[in-house]
């Protein structure tokens, strides 16, 4: 920008070395755009802007503030008050009218601007001084820029152009994911991507720590439920019965399974107890343990698809938006898969609880431990402290009471089935708590880590060309450093060529 007749256009014609249209009292007419390339011979052209773009130039210093994109220029230094030379201006000695009139030709104009700086008083002393000066100062700010728009272009990442580029950036985000999970199901901590779990944020992506507290919570679940009630009904007649340690309150147990026993003997002898009844309660009481053991699969999943979900936002790139939309879908896809698989393997081991089995050798020593210990505090209960003198009649009435005696049969085998009931069923509990978490881990964990791997890693190069396709944005951005990054890198090579060979360096 500056005054009419200031040299305006001289200075776009020292830069280009083309020529602009003059007259007695103007030389251009209209805002200009000029459009060069480096080339082997000298080459450019120009073109008249439109006018509304010639209004951008009255607000340059609005977005210049720091003029980085300004620089101040003296035209006609010759006609400079003398003492005004030092100033901070850039110099140019252009032609004049009347060299454009006396037909001086570009060389002999460049010829001339040597002379008029090499032989000024002033501009003599001013001008090595000031390259010596500045130069390192330009070289300085175009290696900073350098610098930063290789690290926005290295941050940014490859374009993806190439089918292999595409293969080896999916094939590093699936094995870094892939290596993530199988950290945060095995309670390896260690990468940052676990540090973030603290309670500064809502979420925690240690999974296998949130697990174990879940396989307690479980457990305590299903010690909880070690009462039977509401037994199957038969005849119209509702079974209810409690298998606790045989005291005083199991009396009125112990007589409804007394009926039911004798309401559902069929050609069993009554000198053995009923296997039938007894697989029966037991089955109750097993089927109990459905709900806990569904709630601790919803659980693990949950784990896996929160985990895992902020696994893959924090291995994947932001401009990659449609991968960042396709691992989701696919990981929701086949841990619904997974888990219905799972589901099914929960019913077939619930199913198999239902026939009575175990190898634990410590089943007789209970099931003789829980028969006689109710019988030896009921006896001690009768000596007075210090006497051994006890009443006869109330003897015999607790030997009754534990199927010794008068009682009959039924009354016997309702006292065995019960005992034997309460043993079985703490065996069988202490099984299953150990047993259900690691076949979860068997079935829901570990293969919904190997379906993962198979379904992450079978994508054609066609969806990768569709899932790795960059934004225009992200397309134009890379362009545009690109061209930057090309342009700093000559403007480097070209002043350090004329600040080295100036001899400045010595």
């Amino acid at each position: 920008m500056g005054d009419t007749s200031i040299g305006k256009s001289s200075v776009l014609f020292a830069i280009s070395g083309i020529e602009f249209p003059s007259s007695d009292t103007l030389t251009t007419r209209s805002p200009t755009q000029i459009v060069l390339s480096e080339a082997d011979k000298f080459s450019g052209t120009s073109s008249a802007m439109k006018a509304n773009q010639s209004a951008m130039l009255l607000v340059s210093l609005k977005y210049a503030v720091e003029g980085e994109r300004t620089i101040a220029i003296i035209t006609k230094p010759d006609a400079i008050d003398p003492g005004a030379e030092r100033s901070v201006y850039h110099a140019v000695r252009c032609r004049g009218k009347k060299h454009h009139d006396d037909k001086m030709t570009i060389p002999e104009g460049l010829a001339m601007k040597r002379d008029f700086f090499h032989n000024h008083k002033v501009w003599k002393s001013v001008a090595p001084s000031y390259v010596d000066y500045s130069l390192p100062i330009v070289l300085k700010e175009i290696m900073d820029k350098l610098l930063k728009r290789e690290e926005s272009l290295e941050q940014l990442g490859s374009g993806m152009n190439t089918a292999q580029d595409r293969r080896l950036f999916y094939s590093s985000f699936v094995s870094a994911a892939l290596q993530l999970m199988k950290d945060a199901l095995q309670g390896d901590y260690a990468d940052f991507f676990f540090a973030i779990s603290t309670s500064a944020v809502d979420w925690d992506n240690r999974a296998k720590a949130i697990i174990c507290k879940h396989d307690a919570k479980f457990q305590q679940e299903v010690d909880s439920r070690r009462s039977v009630t509401g037994l199957p009904r038969e005849n119209g007649h509702a079974r209810i019965c409690r298998v606790e340690a045989l005291e005083d309150k199991d009396i009125k147990c112990l007589g409804i399974m007394h009926k039911q026993i004798v309401d559902n003997r069929g050609d069993e002898l009554s000198i053995f107890p009923s296997y039938k009844l007894f697989c029966s309660l037991m089955r109750e009481y097993i089927q109990k343990w459905d709900a806990p053991m569904k709630t601790l699969l919803t659980s693990y999943a949950h784990v896996c698809q929160d985990v895992f979900s902020r696994l893959l936002r924090y291995c994947g790139d932001e401009k990659f938006s449609r991968l960042n939309e396709h691992s989701p879908m696919v990981l929701d896809q086949w841990l619904k898969t997974v888990r219905a698989a799972t589901n099914r393997v929960i019913a077939e081991s619930l199913h198999a609880e239902y026939r009575p089995f175990t190898m634990n050798p410590a089943i007789y020593e209970n099931l003789m431990k829980l028969r006689n210990e109710p019988l030896k505090r009921a006896l001690e209960g009768l000596t007075a402290k210090g006497c051994r003198e006890v009443n006869l009649d109330a003897v015999l009435a607790i030997l009754a009471m534990n199927g010794i005696g008068a009682q009959g049969d039924d009354h016997r085998e309702a006292l065995e089935l019960h005992v034997a009931l309460k043993v079985y069923l703490e065996v069988a509990k202490n099984r299953v708590v150990d047993k259900f978490p690691m076949l979860l881990q068997e079935h829901f964990v570990c293969k919904l880590l190997g379906t993962l791997q198979i379904q992450f890693a079978s994508i054609s190069n066609e969806q990768l060309e569709v899932l790795l396709r960059e934004s225009k944005a992200a397309q134009n951005y890379r362009h545009q450093l690109g061209s930057e990054l090309e342009s700093l890198k000559a403007g480097e090579k070209e002043i350090s060529s004329m600040y080295y060979s100036s001899g400045s360096s010595e």
